[in-house]
């Protein structure tokens, strides 16, 4: 499936997500490239905002991760590993295949 979100890493900027091609001068003004701006946080409640934020921006290499976790779980490298399937890992790598087709809207 073709890639349909902004590539990572994202970096948070007071209370906006964008990629990093956004520039700013000293008077925090943008300049240079035109942003990818990925969310604003104006309305998330002010104890919230930087966690949000710091997770929102994490996505990408959190989808990442997973995609790499998953593939050394897969019924392939199960048989050449030393890893032991029990049941709570064969749930957490279905619980990370679901998040990862939620991430992707599949």
């Amino acid at each position: 499936m073709k890639l349909q979100h902004t590539p990572g890493p994202w970096v948070v900027s007071g209370l906006e997500i964008h990629d990093r091609e956004t520039r700013f001068d000293d008077s925090g003004a943008r300049t240079g490239n035109t942003p990818n701006s990925i969310a604003y946080l104006h309305l998330v409640p002010v104890g919230c905002r930087e966690a949000n934020a710091r997770l929102i921006a994490s996505a990408p290499e959190l989808l990442e991760a997973l995609e790499r976790l998953l593939a050394c779980v897969s019924p392939q490298s199960r048989q050449s590993t030393a890893i032991s399937f029990s049941a709570p890992k064969l749930n957490a790598a279905d619980q990370a295949r679901a998040a990862i087709l939620k991430a992707k809207g599949e």
